[in-house]
């Protein structure tokens, strides 16, 4: 009771879910995703989004790219803060799910669409 797996959190429940609480500045009751549970959710992600990638068989990869790329700023953020620096890891999140999907997908211009209509927040694309 009151205890949470960071892995099981972003990995077990719906994508969409695991990629809005990465989104979000913070969390219900105080629950903070540690650095090293990011970093594994990232590798676990990356790895298994690679293998699909190479199969011939019908997957989603935008999501998962969007999963792994926030997941890896969400840490950068998150390393920043834990040192004393005053920055938001949400928008870290951000700006990783971006660059991997802008690397992934080479649409620069509709991805800030995408974005600003995921965040629903002008400022964070200026």
């Amino acid at each position: 009771e009151g205890q949470y797996s960071d892995m099981a959190f972003l990995l077990l429940q719906p994508k969409e879910h695991a990629i809005k609480a990465l989104f979000s500045k913070d969390m219900a009751d105080g629950a903070y995703l540690s650095t090293g549970g990011l970093l594994s959710c990232f590798v676990i992600v990356f790895i298994f989004t690679i293998m699909t990638f190479g199969c011939a068989i019908p997957v989603g990869l935008f999501i998962p790219n969007i999963l792994s790329g926030a997941c890896l700023g969400r840490a950068v953020g998150q390393v920043l803060l834990d040192r004393g620096m005053k920055v938001r890891p949400d928008v870290y999140a951000l700006m990783g799910a971006a660059a991997s999907l802008a690397g992934f997908s080479r649409m620069t211009i509709s991805l800030a669409v995408i974005f600003l209509e995921i965040t629903n927040n002008v400022y964070l694309l200026l």
